[in-house]
């Protein structure tokens, strides 16, 4: 089974050459593409609609149900090469959508990969107690 990519979520740290070489040589990849969306706005990315992701129906239909029907530029710019294997570092500010960027390809992987027992499928590390538990809200949700 392929393992799950990574989207290093960073907060307040700077995103550096020396992070993503350390992310490739964890991950065993050449590179890692870098998204800097801190000064991007909604002009400068192309906005993703939820509909149009080749994800699960089930999930998509999650994602409608919570009101979301456009992309944040995070999310635009981080999704589609997430879905397609790559790993990714982003960093933008607090409430951009950076947990929805990194879940919704890890819960589709989840969803339409084989279910292996007593196999670790996914690990989402957190700084932070409060941060975690907003991220298990997001996902339950």
């Amino acid at each position: 089974m392929r393992a799950l990519r990574v989207l290093s979520v960073l907060h307040g740290a700077a995103i550096t050459s020396a992070a993503l070489t350390r992310l490739a040589a964890v991950r065993g990849s050449a590179s890692a593409r870098m998204l800097a969306t801190a000064t991007r706005t909604a002009a400068d990315v192309e906005m993703l609609r939820f509909a149009d992701l080749e994800i699960s129906s089930s999930l998509r239909g999650n994602i409608a149900a919570l009101g979301h029907e456009f992309a944040t530029p995070v999310q635009s710019a981080s999704m589609p090469p997430l879905l397609a294997g790559e790993d990714v570092v982003a960093k933008a500010r607090t409430g951009t959508g950076k947990t929805l960027a990194f879940l919704v390809p890890t819960l589709h992987r989840l969803s339409t990969s084989e279910r292996p027992q007593g196999q670790i499928r996914a690990l989402v590390l957190s700084p932070t107690r409060e941060l975690a538990a907003q991220i298990a809200e997001a996902a339950a949700s």
